[in-house]
Formats: C-alpha cells, structure tokens, sequence
C-alpha cells in the first residue's frame, strides 16, 4: 500500500509547476508539504546524529544511516523536483534552494 502512495506522490509531484523566480513562499510551502509527506521534513531543522565515534551503538548505525539518507532524499527533491529546473539552475534557484534547505548548499 505504501508503494501505491509513494508513486502517486511522485508523479503529483512532476506535475507541478516550475518556480519562475517569483511568489517564493508558495513554492516553499508546497515543498515543505511535499517533504512533510514523504517524512523527511525533520532533517531540515534536525542536527546530524553523532556517529557514536569509534564504538557506535546499532542505534547510532541506524539514526545515523536514517538521517543520511532522508537527507540525501530531499536535497534531491528540492534540487530536482519541482520548480528547480533539471539542466540549468538560475542563480535565483539556487539560492532559494538554499534559503529553504538553511544556508547547507
């Protein structure tokens, strides 16, 4: 059941519109609920879990691996997804790519 969603979510999600470089904040609304559906919205204001350093616990391995890869997920959505355009990116693009993501790019 949660494939059907997710590629019901995927392909709502090409059909929106391109961002032009203006009404900044609808865009950023409509990523925000794009990455609120897919659960990975919490990297954008959650710090890097530690490593655990030489010894890490299997929680550790797992926080760690859960976060890495969520953020890997929506640094490609927002550079990929809607509104950021796939061959060139628009300096205006870029950084409100950066703006939503907090200044990581």
């Amino acid at each position: 059941m949660a494939a059907i969603a997710m590629k019901h979510m995927a392909s709502s999600f090409a059909k929106q519109e391109k961002f032009k470089g203006v009404d900044f904040r609808r865009w950023q609304k409509k990523m925000h609920f794009m990455l609120s559906s897919l659960s990975v919205v919490y990297v954008l204001t959650a710090l890097m879990p530690d490593d655990g350093g030489e010894n890490p616990t299997v929680e550790q391995v797992r926080k760690r691996a859960k976060w890495d890869n969520d953020d890997y997920v929506y640094r490609g959505l927002i550079l990929n997804g809607p509104g950021i355009l796939g061959e060139e990116r628009s300096t205006v693009e870029l950084e409100c790519a950066d703006h939503l993501c907090g200044g990581s790019f």
